[in-house]
């Protein structure tokens, strides 16, 4: 039965379950070999995670002839996960400190914040100060800054 069509379908999870609720990674829809019995093959996957994913940890979950095209006696062993979670979307912290007198106003308050995520930082200056600018360590995450007169 060689050259059979069936799909491979690769989905993030933050369990172990599939759902149709995971991202989607991928469908790998191309002529494979039918397997036969026993065997073991590889494929590989290699995609960009886009920026709206939810911080923390997934799973990558796969699964082999998803739609049933090839007729087998037992379809749950075409289900397969890593052990341990392998993409981490990272949450990032923003502290601020001032030095001197004034304050500063930020939309989307909040203790951590999501990968890509923009926050709108405005420096309030008092009657008797002066504001400089901003400095910190920001480039290290690639942040952006945006000063406005």
């Amino acid at each position: 039965m060689g050259g059979s069509r069936f799909q491979i379908e690769f989905r993030l999870s933050k369990d172990l379950f599939w759902s149709e609720d995971d991202f989607l990674l991928e469908t790998n829809d191309e002529s494979y070999d039918a397997p036969t019995v026993g065997a073991f093959s590889n494929w590989s996957l290699q995609c960009k995670l886009p920026s709206f994913l939810a911080a923390g940890d997934y799973y990558v979950l796969s699964k082999i002839d998803p739609g049933n095209l090839i007729h087998e006696r037992i379809e749950e062993n075409n289900y397969s996960h890593t052990t341990t979670p392998v993409v981490r979307i990272p949450e990032w912290n923003l502290n601020l400190q001032m030095t001197g007198n004034g304050s500063t106003l930020q939309d989307n308050v909040a203790t951590r914040y999501a990968h890509q995520a923009e926050v709108n930082l405005v420096a309030l200056q008092d009657k008797r100060t002066v504001f400089v600018g901003w400095s910190g360590d920001r480039r290290r995450f690639g942040a952006a800054l945006v000063d406005h007169e």
